[in-house]
């Protein structure tokens, strides 16, 4: 009996994971309403066959001319954590909104595309999470989110356009090119990278507005605006720029290895910089003040 159990429950999960990598098009339809709600969820553009459930990280879900039968409407997240493989709005009409709160994290394993004609407000966390290369991020020029991680082993991806977070860029698996974009962050941060992460610069203007401060999070240590791993992080600079506008400016580089690291414009008018190795402590290895 407990073995005819046992099979009947490794069959289900079998079907379970088998219909849950299924990837399918998810589109929203009905106008206001929340993520969570399938009724908003159709098979088609306009439809009326829903899905039983929420997109998962393999659906790409759509939001086009028929997903808002009016102005200013808006899809609101009440969940901690929502899924998708892609996301596109491009042919979104009637000037939604996408409204994500603090607490709640965007998981995006694909690519992620934005309309001018819209509003994104997304005050958590978006982690692009692909593992496979050829992906694109077009914001529309819309601040994406309190912060932006890269965190996708085997994952690359293109900007093509602007890109904007309010706190924090975190580097942590995969590749990204930044094109010609203007990228702006208070902190960016290469240095608990778990495997080789590639960034090409390009021609990008990166902007850092962070400034050093202390946390006692777990330990007492100092955080930069710009750190680094330089066993981890493979940087191509092209014709690129970091500009860093406060005065307490550091750059660190952690790992003991060479970074190569474009032109650096430190734009305070007053103030000290530090560009040079530290450990993960934040205690000074090696400098040029």
């Amino acid at each position: 009996m407990i073995k005819n159990i046992y099979l009947l429950f490794s069959f289900s999960l079998f079907i379970f994971f088998s219909s849950s990598t299924q990837a399918a098009d998810y589109f929203w339809v009905g106008g206001s309403g929340n993520w969570s709600d399938i009724s908003h969820w159709a098979t088609s553009s306009g439809g009326v066959v829903t899905y039983p459930v929420v997109p998962s990280p393999n659906d790409r879900v759509i939001f086009d001319e028929n997903s808002f039968d009016g102005p200013n409407q808006s899809v609101s997240v009440l969940v901690d954590n929502i899924f998708c493989m892609d996301m596109d709005w491009s042919a979104v009409t009637n000037n939604p909104s996408f409204d994500i709160p603090a607490n709640a994290r965007l998981h995006v394993h694909g690519s992620l595309t934005l309309n001018p004609n819209m509003t994104w407000n997304h005050a958590g966390d978006l982690l692009f999470r692909a593992t496979a290369i050829g992906q694109t991020i077009a914001t529309a020029n819309h601040p994406l989110a309190y912060s932006a991680y890269f965190s996708g082993q085997g994952g690359a991806w293109t900007l093509q356009d602007d890109f904007s977070v309010d706190s924090l860029i975190f580097l942590e698996e995969g590749s990204l090119d930044l094109g010609n974009s203007q990228v702006n962050t208070r902190y960016l941060d290469g240095s608990e990278a778990t495997t080789t992460f590639n960034l090409d610069m390009n021609s990008a203007y990166i902007t850092i507005t962070g400034t050093t401060f202390i946390t006692t999070d777990f330990q007492v240590e100092s955080y930069p605006p710009l750190k680094l791993r330089g066993d981890r992080n493979n940087f191509t600079v092209g014709t690129s720029t970091i500009e860093l506008t406060q005065a307490n400016a550091e750059v660190w580089s952690i790992g003991g290895a060479t970074i190569n690291l474009p032109d650096l414009f430190f734009s305070a008018p007053d103030g000290s910089v530090f560009i040079g190795a530290k450990d993960t402590r934040g205690v000074e290895t090696g400098a040029d003040n």
